[in-house]
């Protein structure tokens, strides 16, 4: 009889993780004994019982505000999301969506990966 104890998976945070680059991390952290906690504004179609996926619009602050603080303390975060708006050249502005990009893309990503690690104080 084995005495050893089951030690817990270590937990990746991704958000974009339904689909393109983050789908692939996640599938990857998956099959590597990671548990994954997957934000996305779409359903995910990977079926993984360490893979917990939650719906959310990274847009919205005060959607990532109660996401975040129910999130458990992870080992990782890795922002994957991204939001397309196409147009001409010159075009795209502010009011038309290049403003939410870059909140997507940049600032919501400091948030999200800052409140998501709290209390893990492990160093690399």
């Amino acid at each position: 009889m084995s005495n050893k104890t089951q030690m817990p998976l270590p937990c990746a945070v991704i958000t974009g993780s339904s689909s393109g680059i983050g789908r692939c991390i996640t599938e990857h952290l998956l099959n590597n004994g990671w548990r994954v906690i997957g934000l996305d504004i779409a359903p995910s179609a990977i079926e993984n019982p360490h893979l917990t996926t939650i719906q959310v619009n990274l847009s919205d602050e005060s959607s990532i505000t109660s996401v975040v603080n129910a999130l458990p303390n992870a080992e990782a975060f890795i922002h994957a999301a991204g939001l397309l708006r196409v147009g001409r050249l010159g075009e795209l502005n502010s009011d038309n969506g290049a403003g939410a990009i870059w909140e997507t893309r940049h600032w919501r990503n400091v948030r999200t990966a800052k409140d998501s690690v709290r209390g893990n104080t492990s160093s690399p």
